[in-house]
Parts: structure tokens; sequence; C-alpha cells
């Protein structure tokens, strides 16, 4: 059975679809998916609510989240953001190799809550991993695509805040095509869970071997500064293992940096893992730089 905050969170996600002139029908359906809960309604009753003529006296209108727990739940969130998809079809048709297609997704710790309870979060990123730059073209349809349209950019931490909901978008992968994310403050991505650094992935797109939408990045995937621990061991440099390309086949750690590092630091060289990239040399972890070692030189960890 549903919490009474997923259903508090639910209805009030429908609420602010219906006020925005959404038909009743469509914000129905999303309510009875994302509560879980089987319901049924005589024919009579639907059409009256929904509009849909039945087929028949016989005919049943009934609902399960079994089947569709995933879709239905990552299209609340996205739907918390955006009102349409025209943005984000926009990006996955950037033309560039197949394996090299961005892919628009969701990061932060507070996509735990919102995705198992519905609570509205306060802090994402959105990254979409664009190597050829062309997505940043398409800042203005982004802004437009944006549910709430009372908000607040920040340009130089590239944050949109919207005054309703209260949310905070960091959109700089977005604009900028950054090889290197350059944010604020990284930790913020991150919550403890048993003292421990986690977050948490939703991609935009829908898989069909996907067993459950939303991936959590726990202490083992997440990289940071080693002379440090806590939020100290996120807030300058951090790492965490995503995908894109088509069918999001293609593997890539993305760098999280703030925008001051006030150390001097060095890479560690790594080999690729079972969770990423077998046999392949990448950076995922920083430490302070020893003796004659320069300003980012590579070292072996």
């Amino acid at each position: 059975m549903p919490s009474l905050g997923h259903v508090f969170g639910v209805l009030e996600h429908v609420r602010t679809r219906l006020r925005s002139g959404e038909r009743l029908a469509s914000c129905l359906d999303t309510a009875l998916s994302a509560l879980g809960v089987g319901v049924s309604f005589t024919p009579h009753c639907r059409h009256k609510l929904t509009g849909v003529t039945p087929q028949s006296e016989k005919t049943k209108f009934t609902t399960t989240m079994a089947a569709n727990a995933n879709q239905s739940r990552r299209d609340w969130i996205f739907d918390l953001i955006f009102k349409d998809h025209v943005w984000m079809e926009a990006v996955h048709n950037v033309t560039i190799e197949p394996d090299k297609r961005p892919a628009v997704s969701l990061v932060g710790y507070d996509l735990i809550q919102a995705y198992n309870d519905s609570k509205l979060p306060s802090f994402l990123a959105l990254f979409i991993s664009d190597w050829s730059g062309d997505a940043r073209d398409l800042k203005e349809t982004l802004f437009l695509s944006f549910r709430e349209q009372d908000f607040v950019f920040d340009n130089p931490s590239a944050e949109v805040t919207f005054k309703k909901s209260g949310l905070v978008l960091y959109i700089g992968d977005a604009i900028h095509s950054y090889e290197w994310i350059r944010m604020r403050d990284p930790s913020r991505l991150f919550g403890f869970h048993n003292g421990q650094p986690q977050t948490a992935v939703l991609y935009f797109e829908h898989l069909a071997t996907e067993e459950k939408a939303l991936g959590i990045i726990g202490a083992d995937m997440i990289g940071g500064l080693i002379d440090f621990s806590g939020k100290e061991y996120l807030n300058h440099m951090c790492s965490i293992p995503m995908h894109f390309g088509s069918g999001r086949r293609t593997p890539i750690t993305r760098c999280i940096q703030t925008f001051e590092i006030p150390h001097k630091v060095v890479s560690l060289k790594r080999r690729g893992t079972s969770h990423y990239t077998d046999g392949y040399t990448f950076s995922t972890h920083w430490r302070l730089a020893q003796g004659k070692e320069r300003r980012w030189s590579i070292v072996d960890s």
C-alpha cells in the first residue's frame, strides 16, 4: 500500500497538471499508475471522469502499476520539470555517431525519495553527455520546455530556481557541453546512506531491459579527493559512472569539479572493473599532489 506521503505527492502533481490545462483523463491515468493500486471503475464512471466512451457496459477500467512501474515513476519525475518532450527529443536526435548520442538524465540524491515516495526534490542536475557540443544550441528550447515558466536562471552557476516548487536544477552540462562538469558544490548531488556517499541517476530514455528505472550509485562507484572524508571528499572533485549513446551502451565516467579548487591535485590512474569499462584506463579519484608532482598529472594509484 502506498504511503500517505506518496499519495499526497501524487495528488499535488495532478493538481499542478490540471491547473496547467491538461485533460483529467491523462492526469487520472498517471495518478493511478504512480500510486500502484489496482482501481476499477464502472463504464459509466469512467466515461464521466475521462470522457472515454466504454465499448460495452461489461468493460472495466483497471490500472495497476506492476506492469509499468518504471515508466510511470520516471514520467512522474520528468513531468515535474518538463511540460513536454520537445527539448529531450531534440537532444536525443543530435546527429553524431550512434554510440556517441547524448543521453538526457537527472542526477541527484533527492531522486531516491522522489522515485520511491513521490517527495518533491530540492536539488537535481541535468546531465546529457553531449560530446558534439550541438545540444548547447538548444538552450532556449530547454527553457521553453520547463513546466514552471516562473523561474530564475543564474548564469554563473548555471542553476535554474523554480519559484513555485523551490526546485534548483543545475543545467550547466546541457548548455555548455562540458567534458568535466563544473558546478558550485558537487557534494550537493550526494547524500549519505549508512555513513557512505550515495546518489542516483534517472535516464529519460526507457529501455525494455531495465529492471528498475532509477539507478543507485553507491560508494564503491563514487570517486573523490581521497585525502578527505564526508562532504569534503566530494565538494572539490568527484566522479560517477554513467552511460550514453544509442541504447545507453557506452559507459563513461563523468567528472565533476567545483569552479575553483583550492588544492593542487593529481589524478589516480585506474583500470576498468566489472562495474565499468573492463580493461580501460581512466581516472575516477584524486589526491593532493606530493613533492614535485605537477598539478593534474596522472599517477599510479
